[in-house]
């Protein structure tokens, strides 16, 4: 996950101008990865599917940077699929919904 770049960011939302705005959400992306799934950065680097998923989380705060609220992300099913399947901070009696089982 740390190899995503400000550049990766602009690719992926096909923006041709850096800006702090970018700068900002991928730090935000980031720090959200890592609250939602309880992961340190050192773990969040070894799954290759959550590079993905920030991705994925920073284009939804990029498109909805009007209205940003946490609830907004978990709409989006790649996003929470994968980060789910990574989550090790579950509160005691939650279930862990996965990839696998969660509907599409």
């Amino acid at each position: 996950m740390s190899e995503v770049s400000v550049e990766n960011l602009m690719e992926y939302l096909r923006e041709e101008e850096e800006s702090e705005l970018l700068s900002s959400i991928l730090s935000a992306g980031k720090q959200y990865v890592l609250q939602f799934t309880g992961l340190s950065e050192k773990e969040a680097n070894e799954k290759e599917d959550l590079s993905l998923a920030l991705l994925a989380v920073c284009a939804d705060l990029y498109d909805k940077r009007g209205m940003i609220s946490s609830a907004n992300l978990n709409e989006n099913l790649l996003i929470s699929g994968i980060l789910e399947s990574h989550r090790v901070n579950f509160v005691e009696g939650e279930a862990k919904e996965t990839w696998s089982n969660a509907e599409i």
